[in-house]
């Protein structure tokens, strides 16, 4: 994705009930644009037909991951996610203004389609096919206290049991993504910097 030198793109990730959405609104008050979920259907061929590539390592994963679930109802919703995030890193390149965050971006898809674990080199090929923003922000200074997931989530369809191998995976994949982003200049933490001091040290 190419992006013009002035422009800025955050893209937040981290453990589910981590404080993304806190940090987003945070990250709002000192002055950075949000861009907002697409909900249009429209989106799944506009964004193919952009990232063609991006979509078929993708959907790759996904199919990796139904092999696992053999749950057609997380397949659709992890599609959707797909293209829900793929859209928001378009629109923000596209954004007016030249600072703006994007709360799940495809990093966060790489935790979220966790029946799979991934070694390092699998993550570097990911993210090599993929548009990412130019701060990778890591949320993690919230202790998360509770499961955000209740009964009704689609994560559970596939019963308790499967869905504790998703965690368990997704705590290990985190682990093994900050070791490949460690390394990256893009990559930051909300654990050492505030929202403003994010905002100022990056002269956003």
């Amino acid at each position: 994705m190419s992006l013009a030198k002035s422009k800025k793109i955050i893209e937040l990730y981290g453990l589910p009930g981590g404080g993304k959405t806190t940090f987003t609104k945070e990250l709002v008050e000192q002055g950075v644009t949000l861009i907002p979920y697409d909900d249009g259907k429209l989106k799944y061929f506009t964004i193919t037909f952009r990232y063609p590539l991006t979509v078929i390592v993708w959907l790759l994963v996904i199919v990796i991951n139904l092999r696992v679930t053999k749950n057609f109802q997380i397949l659709r919703y992890d599609i959707s996610l797909l293209f829900s995030s793929l859209k928001k890193l378009h629109d923000a390149k596209r954004h007016s203004d030249t600072v703006v965050v994007v709360d799940e971006g495809l990093v966060q898809r790489l935790l979220s389609y966790s029946y799979v674990t991934y070694t390092h080199k699998q993550i570097n090929n990911l993210l090599k096919f993929s548009p990412l923003g130019n701060l990778l922000i890591h949320v993690n200074h919230h202790t998360i206290i509770s499961d955000r997931f209740n009964v009704a989530h689609v994560r559970l369809s596939s019963g308790s049991a499967l869905f504790q191998i998703w965690q368990n995976n997704l705590t290990a994949n985190l682990q093994t993504l900050l070791e490949v982003l460690e390394s990256d200049k893009r990559y930051q933490d909300t654990k050492s910097l505030t929202a403003e001091q994010i905002v100022k040290n990056n002269q956003l």
